[in-house]
């Protein structure tokens, strides 16, 4: 019986460490499968508080031809926001602009 790609990612990320989803469990468009996880269609990962956090790939020796991400499984409290998400919403709180969200955000990228 095949395990559904939503629990292969949880499997593979249980253990908090950077993964690179690439390399170690290729599946197609795992991007979309991932989203629908951190939104909380698959996976239950909002009613466990977790998120699956991404940054660019720079394990040694993985020589991707495009800026691929690597990938870990995280509480929402440790999970760290993006750089440029954070300067954005720096940015809009200096103009004046409280609550930002992610949502509107995410709009922007």
């Amino acid at each position: 019986m095949k395990t559904a790609q939503w629990k292969q990612i949880i499997n593979l990320l249980e253990d908090g460490e950077w993964h690179c989803l690439t390399n170690e469990l290729y599946m197609k468009d795992d991007r979309a499968r991932i989203s629908h996880m951190n939104k909380g269609t698959e996976g239950n990962l909002l009613q466990r508080n977790l998120k699956i956090e991404g940054k660019h790939c720079d394990f040694s020796g993985h020589n991707h031809n495009s800026r691929l991400y690597m990938r870990r499984l995280v509480s929402k409290e440790n999970a760290q926001e993006s750089p440029i998400v954070k300067e954005f919403r720096e940015e809009y709180a200096a103009r004046g602009v409280q609550g930002v969200t992610n949502k509107i955000l995410g709009v922007l990228f």
